[in-house]
């Protein structure tokens, strides 16, 4: 399982989404071998959204879920046996 987040970019300013201009190239040329999704963000900005991505929950003011991890994305992932790796071109 692979997930490319385009953080901070709309999906209506990315060819593999449609989009006229070629602003994804490299997804574009894996269009036909992977499925992509769109997603909408769940904050306005990426250091909130992407926790917030990671950690799953549906009650806006769980923030059990955030503090515990109890449905941390990685950790689910570790407890089943995958091997997990995070990449980001962004300062952490």
């Amino acid at each position: 399982i692979i997930v490319v987040m385009g953080e901070s970019l709309s999906s209506k300013r990315m060819s593999l989404f449609g989009y006229t201009h070629k602003t994804t190239p490299n997804l574009d040329k894996l269009k036909d071998k992977l499925l992509f999704k769109e997603i909408f963000s769940s904050a306005t900005v990426t250091k909130t959204s992407v926790v917030e991505f990671f950690n799953i929950r549906r009650e806006p003011q769980n923030i059990e879920m955030l503090i515990t991890q109890k449905t941390n994305l990685f950790k689910l992932a570790k407890n089943k046996g995958y091997t997990t790796h995070y990449v980001t071109t962004q300062k952490i």
